[in-house]
């Protein structure tokens, strides 16, 4: 799974993940280590702040819940718009 470190505004994501983002969710490295989560910075030359998660094993629906349950609610570009 892809992430990107950092308090990236969701209009911002969108040349960093080279693909348009109406949406963003946040956690923690803590929050997704704490879920037996591995977390690497794994940098590109186009994504300085690319980072990998991984999870020993297959990744299952419980895993897929886990690692869900890292994450806030998303804020998207609607909600952004609006509020301006």
């Amino acid at each position: 799974m892809s992430i990107v470190v950092g308090l990236v505004k969701v209009e911002d994501l969108g040349p960093v993940i080279d693909q348009p983002s109406s949406g963003a969710r946040y956690s923690t490295v803590g929050k997704l280590r704490e879920q037996g989560f591995t977390v690497r910075h794994t940098p590109s030359q186009k994504n300085p702040d690319h980072a990998t998660v991984s999870v020993r094993g297959d990744w299952t629906a419980e895993r897929g819940h886990a690692f869900n349950l890292c994450f806030g609610d998303p804020t998207w570009v609607d909600d952004i718009q609006e509020q301006t």
